[in-house]
């Protein structure tokens, strides 16, 4: 009912400032897109079951109203150890690690040794692998995961890229060196 009220509104208010030119009812098109666009998405968002996930309300003078949506209760996520243990994996970091030279160097040192497979090649497979890695305290990768597969072909290329690194400068928490996650994407595009 609230969604029909909305796009109504919406339509009506669309058609005044575009078509006539009345342009004070601009913001008022925009506030009430974006509630649309809000109560669409909170649409199946339930508080303890029972109320709509979001409540659209005016303020108290004309210029302001009010979105609040109701997120469920999610179970905290799992502790995945203990930051002060010496295995700890951090994903956030005060100084993140760095390929020798900078991101520029990376991406050079990445183009000037892929190798393009040649079924991908023949098969017009192009597109972006994400693979993650831990850099460890000493600088050197492990832990390589895909986190985003192209193609067989690609994601080995990708693979042999990134085990072929150097040792990287580790990245620092606190002043410490630490274990860090880092993702990287490497890129395949068709030459032609």
């Amino acid at each position: 009912m609230k969604k029909k009220i909305f796009e109504s509104l919406y339509r009506i208010i669309s058609f005044l400032s575009d078509s006539i030119g009345i342009r004070f009812l601009t913001k008022y098109k925009v506030l009430l897109g974006t509630s649309l666009l809000i109560l669409v998405s909170c649409q199946m968002i339930k508080k303890n079951d029972q109320d709509e996930g979001c409540l659209v309300s005016s303020g108290s003078d004309d210029d302001s109203f009010t979105v609040s949506c109701y997120l469920p209760n999610l179970p905290e996520e799992p502790d995945e150890g203990d930051p002060s243990d010496e295995n700890y994996v951090h994903k956030t970091v005060d100084e993140l690690p760095e390929f020798p030279g900078g991101e520029d160097k990376m991406k050079e040192y990445i183009h000037k040794r892929i190798k393009y497979p040649k079924a991908a090649l023949e098969d017009g497979i192009s597109g972006r692998v994400v693979l993650s890695v831990i850099v460890e305290k000493d600088g050197s990768l492990s832990g390589l995961e895909i986190l985003r597969a192209i193609d067989p072909d690609l994601d080995k290329e990708a693979i042999r890229i990134i085990k072929g690194m150097p040792k990287w400068k580790p990245g620092k928490y606190q002043g410490e060196v630490v274990r860090v996650q880092y993702t990287i994407p490497i890129g395949f595009r068709l030459p032609y």
